[in-house]
């Protein structure tokens, strides 16, 4: 039998291990409920502010067209010659125009003579030949790495050229890559493009996809940035049935926002067309370039209210043409909310007519709080598209004039006429998208505005 003094012993150190478990989770208890001084450590840090940079844009120059010289076929020459228009803030800033070897002109600023999104510049051509006739528009870009074109046609009678310009002092290698309608497009002579600094090359498109009705172009360039921009021209019958300059769209995200589509005509072709061919109707060309997507579509009136709606489903790297079905004539937005990114344009048509024209509207991405817009040589429309769930006010300035106020409901858009030639100052404009419309009789022009990247932006450094 065990001792009964050890008993005694055992029992009193197990009272005692309780004992102090209980005092222990009261003082663990009484800590929590005391309010304990903060104290956070913030990591060291350092803001470095970059040195002042150039601000630089390049225009695409007049059209091209290919066979001018039937002993050159495969030759893009110039016809005619494009209206360049250049704003800077200041107005007084210093800005050298430079031509590029093989068409195009750089825009470029002395360092730290305006900031990122001060410098603005377009172009405009109206072309009247036997074989191109229209009216074409675009905003001067910057120069990039990566770019997407979403536009052109190489089908029957379509004719479609990559423009690759190359404002930099050193080469840059470029490579195509294609998607279509049945996905990436293997086309060799698509990789490996040299682009000499100081020059712009046009790469006919229908030679690495020919008969390709919706070719998206993802442009990638190494050694040295590349502007990027397509021409689109189109043959009707005998007639020719418009041209445009499609510049790059928004890159790939999972909203996209198209302002300013404007349908001339009423018309349209339901999206649930399965058999709809050509380009005679408006449509929503969408890619989603890695991963299936479900896209959900909205065509926004100018007051916010939604006028249709419908669904596409993407498969990865195949592009999808979805009509946009009977709209009334207007000025309309286009919200594209997809689970996966995309890249996304609309196109539209002038109608029938023996004076006809077509333009591509691309996504644009978000606006910074002070941008400028520069016009083209056309009297056009500047179109302010808010995507946001609040009402926005926008200050806008013309060629340095007081500033007025623009309200801008949540999903609706403010249309506001602008001269040929001017320079808009838009304050308070973080978030919204912007496009200028150029319209008239069988004419049409869309040229979306692509804020620049924030050059000289502080970058906050951690140090190891």
């Amino acid at each position: 039998m065990p001792d009964a003094k050890r008993i005694t012993r055992v029992a009193l150190k197990c009272l005692a291990v309780l004992a102090g478990a209980a005092a222990a989770g009261a003082v663990v208890l009484t800590a929590a409920a005391v309010d304990w001084p903060e104290h956070r450590a913030e990591p060291p840090s350092v803001l470095v502010q970059p040195s002042e940079s150039r601000q630089l844009r390049v225009c695409p120059g007049p059209l091209l067209e290919l066979a001018l010289d039937a002993s050159e076929a495969d030759v893009a020459s110039p016809i005619g010659s494009a209206a360049r228009v250049v704003a800077a803030v200041p107005d007084d800033a210093e800005i050298v125009e430079s031509d590029l070897v093989g068409d195009g002109t750089s825009v470029e600023t002395a360092r730290g003579a305006v900031d990122p999104g001060l410098l603005a510049a377009a172009q405009s051509q109206e072309a009247g030949t036997d074989t191109v006739r229209g009216l074409a528009a675009v905003n001067c870009i910057e120069a990039v790495d990566e770019a997407w074109l979403v536009g052109g046609s190489t089908a029957v009678g379509r004719s479609s050229l990559v423009l690759l310009a190359n404002p930099g002092t050193v080469a840059s290698t470029v490579e195509l890559r294609i998607h279509g309608q049945d996905g990436l497009i293997d086309a060799p002579g698509a990789a490996g493009i040299v682009v000499p600094a100081g020059t712009q090359q046009a790469i006919s498109l229908a030679g690495l996809a020919p008969d390709e009705p919706s070719p998206v172009v993802q442009v990638v360039a190494t050694g040295a940035p590349i502007a990027a921009s397509l021409e689109q021209s189109v043959i009707r019958g005998l007639a020719p049935g418009g041209v445009d300059l499609v510049g790059a769209s928004a890159a790939p995200a999972a909203r996209q926002v198209v302002p300013g589509v404007a349908i001339a005509v009423a018309g349209g072709v339901d999206p649930g067309e399965e058999h709809a061919t050509g380009d005679d109707f408006a449509a929503v060309r969408l890619l989603a370039p890695e991963t299936d997507a479900e896209a959900d579509i909205r065509i926004l009136g100018a007051d916010g209210a939604e006028v249709a709606s419908f669904g596409a489903a993407l498969v990865a790297g195949e592009v999808l043409d979805v009509p946009l079905g009977e709209l009334a004539a207007g000025e309309y937005t286009l919200d594209v909310d997809a689970d996966e990114p995309v890249v996304a344009a609309v196109r539209v048509d002038t109608g029938e007519g023996d004076e006809r024209d077509f333009a591509w509207a691309q996504a644009a991405a978000a606006l910074g709080q002070r941008q400028l817009v520069a016009v083209a040589a056309e009297d056009g429309v500047l179109v302010l598209a808010n995507p946001g769930s609040t009402e926005r006010i926008a200050t806008i300035a013309v060629d340095g004039a007081e500033p007025g106020e623009v309200r801008i409901a949540p999903g609706a858009s403010a249309s506001v006429p602008v001269d040929a030639g001017s320079g808009i100052l838009l304050g308070d404009a973080d978030g919204l998208r912007a496009a200028v419309v150029h319209s008239s009789a069988g004419r049409i022009a869309i040229a979306a505005v692509q804020p620049p990247s924030p050059l000289d932006s502080a970058i906050r450094v951690y140090p190891r």
